[in-house]
């Protein structure tokens, strides 16, 4: 498997959720050329969200472009996890949390 990331995150694009959409911590990611959403829907062990804050653009560029993801999101998004159950907050966005902006890097 390649270590290289998908996708170019210059096509990376960010819109709010439409009233009654799942959304999640970016609002609905999207790449130019495919307006295809994805959000809430990339999980892992159907309990860990992947699209947290503090991924580079890069890496959610490669989530949302369909890569597999890497040791290192996989450890981000564990440790997104942990720090929400214990604050006692789902790992998932709930309605109230802020949207994150989407990195510049």
């Amino acid at each position: 498997m390649s270590d290289a990331l998908r996708g170019n995150p210059n096509d990376l694009r960010q819109r709010p959720a439409k009233p009654g959409e799942p959304t999640g911590y970016f609002g609905v990611c999207y790449l130019a050329d495919d307006p295809k959403c994805y959000s809430v829907q990339l999980t892992y062990a159907h309990d860990t969200p992947l699209l947290v804050p503090g991924l580079t653009r890069a890496e959610i560029t490669h989530l949302v472009a369909g890569g597999m993801p890497t040791p290192a999101i996989l450890e981000h998004a564990r440790q997104h996890r942990t720090h929400r159950l214990q604050h006692q907050h789902s790992p998932f966005y709930e309605p109230g949390d802020a949207l994150a902006p989407l990195p510049e890097d």
